[in-house]
């Protein structure tokens, strides 16, 4: 709570200071790996080319008609998401293009991806570890606004880990940053 709660201070900051006047829209959605709530095939595993849930939620995104959105949890072509392509999915289904960086785990075929209607002008990945697990912070720069992108972990010691990471990066950039 107190990782979040930081990290959209920072956010506040950012667009004070630079006095934005357009309106932008972002979303945050964690996927699961487009499991849903339906039980998967396979004790945990889509069946490949079964897209799961991802056509529902590429509708409710659809319906946002967001400039930005952070997908935590989005698979790359890995078995227990069907072998698909998250990340290019949504984008086609949703119009927009994706930005994926794995978390860097032990598959490295899941991880976060930003959805954006202009593709990044450049992006990197900065990994650390929340004190047990590897995590990783997508830093987007676009034409008016850096998006760095992140999925806290559950306990609040490794969420502030995390959102330390979060606020150097943000720090280090010289527009408007929103840290989703």
């Amino acid at each position: 709570m107190r990782a979040s709660y930081l990290v959209g201070l920072a956010v506040l900051l950012s667009f004070a200071s630079a006095g934005a006047e357009r309106r932008m829209t972002f979303m945050e959605y964690n996927v699961f790996q487009c499991w849903g709530w339906a039980t998967p095939t396979n004790h945990g595993e889509l069946a490949p080319g079964d897209l799961g849930a991802l056509p529902r939620i590429a509708e409710v995104i659809r319906g946002q008609r967001p400039d930005w959105v952070v997908l935590c949890e989005v698979a790359r072509n890995y078995r227990h998401a069907g072998f698909i392509d998250q990340p290019a999915e949504f984008a086609k289904r949703c119009g927009l293009k994706a930005t994926y960086f794995s978390g860097g785990g032990l598959t490295n075929r899941w991880g976060n991806a930003i959805l954006s209607k202009e593709a990044p002008l450049s992006a990197r990945v900065v990994k650390h570890y929340d004190g047990k697990n590897p995590c990783s912070v997508i830093v987007a720069e676009f034409s008016d606004c850096y998006v760095l992108a992140t999925h806290f972990p559950l306990k609040e010691p490794d969420q502030m880990k995390s959102a330390e990471v979060v606020l150097a990066e943000a720090r280090k950039l010289n527009i408007p940053v929103v840290a989703i």
